[in-house]
């Protein structure tokens, strides 16, 4: 939560295994995006690493490559809009090799405002799917959670 004059600064929105796209989703309309609008940062530094990815054999977090790039797309937009743009990406990695390019292309596309047209290799898989539509009672009483922490500094 950070300390001192910074108390409240540090948001940490811990989310279950299993989140999905939708809760990521829902993290960042609920949390990440009016705490971003409310704070005003002058840069964004986004520590990018696709451990959340649905095929990460250790957080499975079920992250997709579209939810990697909607993600993005979301904080393109906040930084155009309390930033000048200024946004900075820093890939850090993911312990999936088959997985990890794709979320890594989907993630940086939005940045360069581009569209490389890269399928992703598991576009058929019901699993995939499933990670793009979940949202489990877990996800929402963490974030329940987290929202009601966080209101002792922010309006949200």
């Amino acid at each position: 939560m950070g300390s001192g004059s910074g108390t409240g600064y540090t948001v940490n929105i811990p989310l279950p295994a299993g989140t999905g796209d939708r809760g990521y989703r829902a993290a960042f309309e609920q949390l990440v995006l009016p705490i971003g609008l409310q704070y005003r940062p002058q840069l964004i530094i986004i520590s990018a690493g696709q451990d959340a990815s649905w095929l990460d054999p250790l957080a499975q977090m079920m992250m997709t490559m579209a939810g990697f790039r909607q993600l993005s797309e979301d904080m393109v937009k906040l930084a155009d809009e309390v930033c000048a743009g200024r946004l900075v990406m820093l890939q850090e990695g993911g312990y999936s090799a088959a997985y990890v390019p794709y979320c890594t292309v989907a993630a940086v596309e939005p940045l360069l405002g581009v569209d490389m047209g890269i399928v992703d290799l598991y576009v058929t898989s019901s699993e995939l799917e499933r990670s793009k539509t979940i949202l489990t009672n877990e996800t929402l009483k963490a974030l329940n959670l987290a929202r009601r922490w966080h209101r002792q500094w922010w309006k949200i």
